[in-house]
């Protein structure tokens, strides 16, 4: 017999992870905090590659994980090629890599490779956009 069940509906933020993703993380080894890092961050993704922002703070909050978790878990995940800080262009128009400091917070975005890997997962309707 078949269970009338619906779906539970989680409060925002969350995050949903395509076996895509899930694919990428462990072929890649990823650790528990990167783990924790990413479904933190991959609550906002965006058709460019790029992550919403969310403070170290804002991400323990979420997980639980220590401000040092996170930083080991965002170094593992930049070391793994997974994620990479996005390019700033400033207004003299030199270029350089977005670092995070007192009152900014950096913006970070999917590697080519690993957005490659994990973009099948994708619904038509959002590779439309790009």
């Amino acid at each position: 017999m078949a269970s009338k069940a619906g779906y539970v509906r989680f409060k925002p933020p969350y995050a949903s992870l395509s076996p895509e993703m899930v694919q990428l993380m462990v072929s890649k080894g990823i650790g528990r905090n990167a783990w924790a890092v990413i479904i933190a961050l991959s609550s906002g993704i965006r058709s460019d590659r790029t992550l919403d922002l969310k403070s170290a703070q804002r991400i323990a909050e979420s997980t639980g994980l220590s401000e040092k978790q996170i930083a080991r878990g965002m170094a593992e995940l930049k070391a793994k090629n997974i994620l990479a800080p996005v390019i700033r262009q400033s207004k003299d128009g030199t270029r350089r890599v977005d670092r995070s400091c007192f009152g900014h917070v950096a913006t970070y975005c999917f590697t080519k490779e690993a957005w490659e890997f994990i973009e099948k997962g994708f619904s038509e309707s959002i590779r439309e956009v790009d």
